[in-house]
């Protein structure tokens, strides 16, 4: 399997409706954060959420959707099957993204059989915003991944990357649904 992988409509127009749905319908929370502690990895200072919470980023708004068998069940075994990968959810959630909310460089877990997937909800007309960048240290370069809609990004959860909020002339929240999950590979 590749490491990162690009995916584009992996989930059927009908099982787009009801994400855009969820989010139209949904009650976020203000003051969540996307990571925890600042360690140093390849002399960047980075945030690390294997460990608890840590108020070093930009507060998000967020929506819990580990419990919602639309996203834990359905939408997982979808994953799978694209990713061949056998995985274990271990959360998923909405996250919104307002002006100057862009997250720091941070890992979302320090362990090697860990996998973050970020699907974007993003409307078409702002694919030149709202990117998402890994920071590959043993290339020394930064990749960027447009918010296109019903696309998404799988890749290891220890790379090193941030997601980056609209221009202030758009009054739109960014939206990405991550889903957070350990693989079978020690």
């Amino acid at each position: 399997m590749k490491k990162l992988l690009w995916v584009e409509n992996i989930f059927t127009e009908e099982e787009h409706e009801k994400i855009k749905k969820t989010i139209s319908n949904a009650s976020f929370e203000c003051g969540q954060f996307s990571h925890v502690n600042n360690i140093i990895v390849n002399n960047y200072e980075i945030s690390d959420n294997s460990y608890g919470t840590h108020n070093s980023d930009h507060p998000f708004w967020r929506r819990d959707l580990t419990y919602d068998d639309f996203y834990s069940l359905r939408l997982k075994t979808k994953i799978e099957n694209y990713v061949k990968k056998k995985l274990q959810l271990q959360r998923v959630y909405i996250v919104g993204q307002n002006y100057q909310e862009i997250s720091n460089f941070h890992i979302d877990n320090n362990r090697k059989d860990t996998y973050t997937f970020c699907y974007y909800i993003g409307n078409k007309e702002n694919v030149d915003e709202g990117y998402l960048y890994i920071k590959l240290s043993n290339e020394n370069c930064i990749l960027c991944f447009p918010n296109k809609e019903k696309c998404g990004l799988f890749f290891p959860s220890n790379y090193v990357h941030k997601g980056s909020s609209y221009s202030r002339y758009n009054n739109e929240l960014r939206y990405c649904i991550a889903w957070k999950f350990y693989g079978d590979d020690k």
